[in-house]
């Protein structure tokens, strides 16, 4: 049961599974914010680009369309993290249901296999073992 449920200092496979599309927001919202900064940031380029000449401006525009660029890559990544942490709380509870009604993290692993089907990436849980990762 320990295993499941975890103890004081070892959660177990029902406890990261909560916060699991909780930590997938937070990350979204932080590609959000530094998307936001780097949108602001070219905006401010760009218009010193409009103020300069030559050599500067140019500098100026490509590093704004760099930034621009970045911005971009840092939303759609967010919103794609976004859609995950979704779809994980509505699967979750099923999930936990059946967890808890047969002692088995066999619905947990279920739930991790249809999470990389549906969006082609590994589920990792919080504390789980990667192969790889230190």
């Amino acid at each position: 049961m320990a295993g499941l449920f975890g103890g004081k200092d070892v959660p177990g496979a029902a406890v990261p599974l909560t916060k699991h599309g909780e930590a997938l927001r937070e990350q979204a919202h932080a590609l959000y914010e530094a998307a936001f900064d780097d949108y602001g940031t070219a905006a401010v380029q760009r218009a010193e680009a409009d103020q300069a000449e030559g050599d500067a401006a140019t500098a100026l525009r490509t590093r704004s369309e760099l930034l621009t660029e970045r911005a971009e890559q840092s939303t759609a990544q967010a919103t794609r993290l976004m859609e995950q942490g979704t779809w994980l709380d509505t699967q979750t509870p099923e999930a936990l249901r059946v967890l808890y009604r047969e002692s088995s993290a066999a619905a947990v692993d279920e739930l991790a296999a249809r999470f990389e089907q549906q969006w082609g990436r590994p589920l990792i849980r919080p504390g789980a073992y990667v192969p790889g990762r230190r």
